[in-house]
């Protein structure tokens, strides 16, 4: 006898939806702080400021501390000033998080949290990854209607390499 003629699907917890063209350290990182997010926020706080640690790291970003490290990467330019401002400010709850003497975080903080990492990972790994994307397949269009190359766009002034 055949079962019933439907699918199930899972709608709660959704998938975890990794931001795309990650190194693997990083998405490793990510993953582990995204396990830890409905747990304690002070915990969450702490891995999310080990992913930045990691993209630092992944980046070459010279330096000791993490603000100097951030401050690098905004003086080589692979990151914009108001990207630096957001990574300063994702260092900061990391800090309420792992130190007990200066506050707790709470689950108010977790989408921020959540958020700055994000907007870190997407342009400093995912964008460029579309980029490349969107010219490969631009280029299998062209090669398949024998056009020549498509225009190369602009010079980017961050990040994009």
């Amino acid at each position: 006898e055949e079962g019933p003629d439907f699918n199930y699907q899972t709608v709660y917890p959704s998938a975890l939806a990794v931001p795309l063209g990650l190194p693997k350290r990083v998405q490793k990182e990510y993953l582990a702080a995204m396990t830890a997010r409905r747990g304690s926020p002070n915990a969450y706080g702490v891995l999310m400021g080990r992913v930045l640690e990691t993209v630092c790291k992944d980046r070459k970003a010279k330096g000791k501390m993490l603000g100097q490290q951030i401050s690098n990467l905004a003086d080589r330019k692979l990151i914009p000033p108001q990207l630096a401002t957001v990574a300063f400010r994702l260092n900061s709850l990391r800090v309420f998080g792992a130190h007990a003497a200066v506050g707790n975080l709470t689950s108010k903080e977790a989408p921020l949290l959540e958020s700055l990492t994000r907007a870190i990972l997407e342009y400093v790994y995912s964008a460029p990854h579309l980029v490349r994307q969107a010219e490969k397949a631009l280029l299998g269009l062209k090669k398949r209607k024998g056009r020549k190359r498509p225009p190369k766009p602009p010079e980017a002034t961050y990040g994009m390499d």
